[in-house]
């Protein structure tokens, strides 16, 4: 049985390529059927920041879930992309696991979303 090769992505703070040495994040990625998985690492702690799914390892054309993690582990962002367009469903949490937003997107087009707006007006208290 032939393993996945595993593709190892070393970037800065600004995303860019970097010699390991240099490196904050680092990429772990792997062939799936067609579409290509990396998972996004903190070097100082391993943590997973964030998954993307790439039509390829050059990470070009984004073409599958991406998702994104708050610092508490729980899920921030989920959405889904077609040759670098988002597509369908993208929903966003707060670090409590609240829905807190969510939109029907066509080519990177809103075509419907609900926003969660929570009222940060407190109610003056009445002393008698």
């Amino acid at each position: 049985m032939a393993q996945n090769r595993v593709y190892t992505y070393y970037l800065n703070a600004k995303m860019e390529n970097v010699p390991k040495e240099k490196a904050v994040i680092v990429g772990k990625g792997r062939k799936l059927d067609t579409t290509y998985l990396v998972q996004y690492y903190r070097l100082t702690d391993n943590q997973l920041l964030w998954l993307e799914q790439f039509k390829d390892s050059t990470l070009e054309i984004l073409h599958g879930d991406r998702v994104v993690y708050h610092p508490n582990r729980k899920v921030e962002e989920k959405g889904h992309f077609d040759n670098n367009r988002l597509n369908g469903i993208r929903m966003k949490w707060d670090s409590t696991g609240n829905l807190i937003d969510s939109g029907y997107y066509k080519e990177d087009r809103l075509l419907f979303g609900i926003q969660k707006r929570q009222n940060t007006k407190r109610k003056k208290r009445q002393i008698e």
